[in-house]
């Protein structure tokens, strides 16, 4: 069955965009088992609509029942989701350094696991019953960011060394960390324990999230063959390499992905944070 699906999302600015990626809600229908490719950040789900089943595609024994919400810790494989019919979700993506501040858990504990929404933020609203179900979507975007901006506080030291990583990470994943640490003036083992505590990956899990989103960010413009030499340029020089990658990464080849993106992928959502149909 084909999903019908709208995806309605702000991305926050001043202080909370500093933690808060973007704020999101989804509708439709769909009862078909999709991947999720990895964002490398946090992201949190209210479910307002029937229940949600999802789980690690790497441990599939770790299954999550979502009849009321969900968290997925920062991971760096793909997720699997089987809705129930009637999809229903206000969400929120943090920034690599914002679990801490958007929904009130550490990431370490939660990283590449989906959890519930025990003691989280979202909770909390979901528990105040300020959000309902037939409300717009750009209603519900915003009361979740009227109720997290007061928790935007000034980044603390740790966190805009981090801040300092990802943006060289983002502009050259194969930054190396020996480099980056040495310009902080701290310990790459340092730098490793500072990035864990605050982002959930380490710095070098991280870059290959990045370089991984990177390729995906162009599947709606890029044909398949041009889009094969983007890859080479990024040090992709031989295919099965490409396809291993990718494959751990999304869940599925290269080629499936474009078609299944370009033919499935609800509108408006974001390469990077789209489900990818598995059949």
């Amino acid at each position: 069955m084909t999903a019908l699906l709208e995806h309605v999302e702000r991305h926050p600015d001043g202080a909370l965009g500093i933690y808060v990626e973007s704020i999101w809600v989804t509708r439709g229908t769909a009862t078909a088992a999709e991947l999720s490719s990895p964002t490398g950040s946090t992201v949190g789900a209210l479910v307002l609509g029937d229940p949600i089943r999802l789980w690690p595609m790497d441990t599939p024994e770790r299954v999550t029942h979502a009849d009321h919400g969900f968290l997925i810790g920062a991971h760096d494989r793909p997720i699997v989701s089987r809705p129930g019919g009637v999809v229903n979700c206000v969400g929120v993506v943090a920034t690599p350094v914002g679990c801490q501040v958007a929904f009130g858990v550490e990431p370490g504990p939660i990283k590449r696991r989906v959890v519930d929404l025990s003691g989280t933020t979202l909770q909390q609203l979901s528990e105040a019953a300020v959000l309902a179900a037939e409300a717009e979507p750009a209603v519900l975007i915003g009361l979740v960011e009227a109720a997290l901006t007061p928790r935007a506080v000034e980044p603390d030291m740790s966190t805009r060394r981090c801040q300092y990583v990802i943006a060289a990470l983002t502009a050259d994943p194969a930054t190396s960390i020996d480099a980056l640490a040495y310009r902080l003036s701290i310990s790459h083992g340092d730098l490793d324990q500072q990035f864990k505590r605050i982002v959930g990956l380490g710095p070098r899990a991280f870059a290959r999230v990045l370089l991984l989103r990177s390729l995906l960010a162009q599947v709606t413009t890029l044909g398949i063959d041009t889009w094969a030499a983007v890859a080479a340029e990024d040090g992709w020089f031989e295919e099965p390499l490409l396809i291993r990658d990718f494959r751990r990464h999304t869940g599925v080849t290269p080629r499936e992905f474009v078609r299944n993106h370009r033919h499935e992928a609800p509108a408006g959502a974001l390469p990077g944070f789209v489900p990818v149909r598995t059949g």
